[in-house]
């Protein structure tokens, strides 16, 4: 469970579900898997790629110590795509690192209106908002998140007992074929 103050301690990369996290310094960044990643794309999928390369071209401008440069160019993607995630979550971070607390978390609030199912927005704007002296509105952020994470438990865990049950029966058919086999050999 992630809560806040320990997101500096995430591992550089995490896979989880349909998302990856990593971490560069300080900043959690968050991408979306695409669904059928590897097949054909579609054309909707030009356009996130083009998205992709602005959003990556901006954290570059920061990695080089052009965090003003860095944040005008996400302010600029936001313009053109307003539901950019990934641009709202890096701009809170910027934002939080340059002490501007009330404007990351604008943007981190954003990130969890466009995606309510977002543990990590949720963990991460508790963080900014207890730092903000806003102490109710980080207990319901970070209620929200552990909600969200005994959510995705308890799925991970029904879709474990699933596999389970299917390993079994799997087991089961293997051993019928096994003994029909044996019988065949005996006769």
């Amino acid at each position: 469970m992630l809560i806040p103050g320990e997101i500096t301690t995430l591992p550089k990369l995490v896979w989880c579900d349909k998302m990856v996290f990593y971490r560069q310094d300080d900043i959690v960044f968050v991408r979306k898997m695409k669904p059928n990643a590897g097949s054909m794309m579609a054309e909707s999928d030009s356009i996130d790629i083009l998205y992709d390369a602005l959003y990556d071209e901006a954290i570059a401008k920061h990695r080089t110590g052009d965090t003003d440069a860095a944040i005008e160019m996400l302010r600029q993607l936001l313009a053109e795509n307003p539901n950019y995630s990934l641009a709202h979550n890096a701009l809170g971070a910027l934002y939080s690192r340059q002490g501007k607390i009330d404007q990351a978390i604008e943007h981190t609030t954003r990130v969890c209106e466009i995606d309510p199912e977002d543990m990590f927005g949720y963990t991460i704007l508790s963080t900014l908002c207890l730092k903000n002296g806003r102490r109710e509105e980080a207990e319901e952020a970070l209620m929200k998140a552990n909600q969200l994470r005994h959510a995705a438990w308890l799925k991970l865990n029904a879709e474990r007992k699933e596999r389970s049950v299917e390993h079994k029966e799997q087991s089961a058919e293997r051993k019928e074929r096994s003994a029909e086999h044996k019988e065949q050999n005996a006769e």
